[in-house]
């Protein structure tokens, strides 16, 4: 009954990491990082400095300088190179080292720093943390279309104290939107029967509720796309002229830490009606929300604080020993499932041998749910 597949942990050489660590992950909102900044990037369970040259362009390079070893993220951006705040070596954004105040250049020459692709698209910046040469990046034509605003945002409280995976499982299970979500969205009340098609990018997540003594069918469909973003609509207004694409991935900060970075994609003549969502009112959040929600001294007062209530409650990790799945959970097989596929097949190419899962079974737990 044990899900024994390491997907937790996203660390360098862990199975899941290797795995995330093939594709792009958005790691910041473009407008957050204005030119000529630096700050600390934490993800995947590594330590790096993102900064924004003067022309604009982010770069991702290591997080300290190869000197003495202290941040560089505290130095000084200087057009598109950094600049050690201690003793004033400079990186371009290859991680090159081009000046030595104290040394000769000869000696710079020989030192370079870790350094990863980055680019800004849709509003968002993403890094690509891998080994060669990355995969096409994301995209979308909702968010290329002139018609559209897109609204890019990290999910309040920025940092949840959670294993990104327990947000991707959250994310194929629509049976939860009809407890979890009860008050906030009233629209998905209703148990629903759910399947999920496995595509070329994911699966395609149904969840179909019987209205009006079964007179007729309300089908919600959910998008995940390997290997942690989902696209799904929601209401922010009343009306089915109203649904709006949401975009969300769950980007592991490291095995405990997740960030939750979104682009809602919104019709710009609709943009007058959803004021309150475009200044980003309503997603708040206090210094004593956690403890208020995890002791249960209040319940939750939004989508967000429902889902945080959830999924943090599973704890750091959770802890999937005990758990008991049912006819309802067949899409979390699935997908855990795939995600077997996917590490096997790494480990079989790393091995120099192609294909997929090489003949072995699945490694997966509950693979016949209980039907009780």
């Amino acid at each position: 009954m044990v899900y024994t597949v390491p997907v937790a942990n996203v660390g360098p050489g862990t199975p899941g990491g290797q795995v995330l660590r093939q594709h792009w992950h958005p790691i910041g909102v473009s407008a957050d990082l204005a030119p000529g900044k630096a700050r600390p990037l934490r993800v995947l369970g590594e330590e790096f400095t993102l900064y924004r040259g003067q022309s604009g362009k982010p770069f991702i390079v290591g997080a300290r300088c190869a000197h003495r070893l202290t941040w560089l993220h505290t130095g000084w951006v200087e057009d598109d190179c950094i600049r050690c705040f201690y003793h004033g070596w400079k990186y371009d954004g290859d991680g090159q080292c081009v000046e030595m105040p104290a040394e000769n250049d000869t000696f710079a020459r020989k030192i370079q720093i870790p350094n990863y692709r980055a680019v800004d698209y849709a509003g968002l910046i993403f890094g690509y943390f891998g080994p060669g040469e990355p995969p096409p990046m994301w995209q979308f034509d909702q968010f290329d279309n002139d018609a559209n605003q897109v609204v890019s945002a990290i999910r309040p409280p920025g940092v949840w104290p959670m294993n990104y995976f327990q947000a991707v499982e959250n994310g194929v299970d629509p049976v939860h939107t009809a407890f979890v979500h009860r008050a906030s969205e009233p629209h998905w009340n209703g148990v629903p029967e759910v399947d999920g098609v496995e595509t070329e990018y994911g699966f395609e997540i149904t969840a179909t509720r019987t209205r009006n003594d079964g007179e007729e069918k309300d089908v919600r469909v959910t998008h995940y796309f390997f290997p942690n973003l989902f696209r799904i609509t929601i209401y922010l207004v009343t009306g089915a002229d109203h649904q709006f694409d949401h975009f969300i991935w769950f980007v592991p900060v490291d095995d405990e830490n997740t960030l939750m970075i979104s682009n809602t994609v919104i019709p710009k003549r609709l943009v007058p009606e959803v004021p309150f969502f475009i200044k980003g009112a309503g997603r708040g959040w206090t210094p004593t929300s956690h403890q208020e929600l995890m002791a249960a001294d209040r319940g939750p007062q939004s989508v967000t604080e429902e889902d945080y209530t959830a999924m943090v409650g599973q704890g750091r990790i959770a802890d999937r020993t005990n758990e008991r799945l049912g006819r309802s959970d067949r899409v979390i097989i699935k997908l855990r499932q795939m995600w077997t596929r996917k590490i096997e097949a790494l480990e079989l190419r790393a091995a120099g041998v192609p294909g997929g899962t090489g003949g072995r079974r699945p490694n997966v737990v509950n693979e016949h749910a209980d039907e009780d």
